[in-house]
């Protein structure tokens, strides 16, 4: 059974070339995260989502679609569709604010978004150290064969398919299970396109 969801949600804009979507980021990780949203970007589009933050301002996340959840209508009053974005780059802030989430205790803190800013301590002064440079943006990942993954429940008759990117038919495969969790078998793994 699945963990209960945070009620807090991050709002977010997802963009891609001129297309722009809304959306509300429901799970998050230091490489990335979960957005629910009616953007049906493939996996492998380059996106960058934008995030306003309560007493943080914006903060930009650059990344590429790593799977798309696909929720028919008459099921979205209980299930999210979406997208799943693999960060490429993100600020300093981010990662801020993903240590300060899962400091978090239970379950339900996953996504929450501090209601205040952290204050730091200020660092001690020393004449002879040099100001630290920027961190420079990370290179972009190397592209990846898309592969076409089906899925069962272990204990169950529904299946479905999911498309991610990955080195190798072994690699979606472990993907795939990892995303979904305990009861969930691999059925068959395809290659659709390759990098």
């Amino acid at each position: 059974m699945r963990a209960p969801r945070s009620k807090k949600r991050i709002p977010c804009e997802v963009k891609s070339g001129h297309h722009r979507h809304s959306g509300m980021i429901l799970d998050v990780s230091a490489s990335g995260l979960f957005i629910q949203t009616s953007a049906a970007h493939p996996p492998g589009t380059r996106v960058s989502v934008d995030l306003n933050l309560p007493g943080r301002g914006q903060l930009v996340l650059q990344g590429s679609v790593a799977r798309r959840k696909m929720v028919p209508a008459r099921l979205r009053s209980v299930e999210s569709g979406g997208i799943g974005v693999r960060l490429d780059y993100a600020p300093e802030e981010f990662f801020q604010l993903i240590a300060r989430v899962q400091g978090a205790s239970g379950p339900e803190a996953k996504a929450e978004v501090p209601s205040q800013p952290v204050a730091k301590p200020a660092p001690a002064a020393r004449p002879s150290q040099a100001p630290r440079p920027a961190t420079p943006p990370r290179p972009p990942a190397p592209p990846r064969a898309l592969y076409r993954v089906r899925v069962a429940q272990a204990a169950g008759a529904r299946s479905r398919f999911l498309d991610v990117r990955a080195e190798s038919v072994k690699a979606a495969q472990a993907q795939v299970l990892a995303e979904l969790g305990d009861g969930w078998k691999v059925l068959s793994c395809e290659l659709r396109s390759s990098a």
